[in-house]
């Protein structure tokens, strides 16, 4: 197309029809931009396309890191805390018991009572991170944004919040554990020092202190379990919208 436009100017030009030239150059030029943008266009097209199948892949990636999320705050998290929740019940209504006295409280906390605390839960959100820091979070439907906005925000306010009790609850273990050995783990049979650390237990010193640990161990694992319920709610509900859209032909 070009080289016959080229002939006809050269043509024009040694016939000295310069208008006829003007207009066949104008005409060639437009031509070429013409041709520029439709090129820019298919290429934008096939950049948009290339980018929604990058995204479509990111999705399914994201609902594969949400299946595994749920079946592990089920079945770690949401199953201990609630046992630790029941166990930890048992020992507070032992201890506000009318019949409760400081022998009952110290061999509670001195052979039965656990210690322990919750773990943090560790998420998958590399595949979310890296569809926002690339761009591709925009091409994702404005429902399904909002979605996931809220799933991994709500993840992020929950661990701050277990991170936030659970340095309380050390932090009365550390205070309590400088004048009460607190042993973890199996407690049958303890070292004869232990138990000899155990007597002569001054009661307003020790009974405000356990009680303190019992609440907020009360406290960190009923925040626990309420928390996962609404992580796991908040699973539920995007991953049926993944799967909705994973599904969606028109999409």
């Amino acid at each position: 197309m070009l080289r016959f436009f080229s002939t006809i100017r050269y043509k024009l030009a040694a016939e000295n029809r310069v208008g006829k030239y003007l207009r066949y150059a104008v005409g060639e030029i437009l031509l070429v931009v013409i041709g520029i943008l439709i090129a820019l266009q298919v290429n934008n097209w096939n950049n948009s396309n290339n980018d929604h199948k990058r995204m479509k892949i990111a999705l399914k990636a994201i609902s594969n890191d949400l299946v595994k999320d749920s079946l592990f705050l089920t079945r770690y998290f949401a199953v201990n805390s609630t046992e630790q929740l029941a166990l930890n019940n048992q020992f507070r209504d032992r201890v506000l018991s009318e019949q409760a006295n400081l022998d009952t409280l110290v061999k509670i906390a001195a052979h039965e009572f656990s210690y322990t605390w919750m773990p943090i839960p560790k998420f998958n959100t590399d595949t979310y991170e890296s569809l926002k820091s690339t761009g591709l979070i925009e091409k994702v439907p404005d429902s399904l944004k909002v979605a996931l906005s809220k799933l991994y925000n709500e993840e992020n306010f929950s661990n701050k919040i277990f991170e936030d009790l659970n340095n309380q609850y050390r932090e009365r273990l550390a205070e309590f554990q400088k004048t009460y050995p607190i042993v973890f783990g199996h407690k049958t049979h303890q070292a004869y020092i232990t138990d000899l650390s155990w007597e002569n237990v001054d009661p307003l010193h020790f009974n405000p202190r356990f009680f303190g640990i019992i609440s907020t161990r009360h406290i960190l694992y009923k925040t626990y379990t309420q928390q996962i319920q609404i992580l796991l709610t908040h699973i539920r509900n995007t991953l049926r919208l993944l799967d909705e859209f994973n599904h969606d032909k028109s999409t």
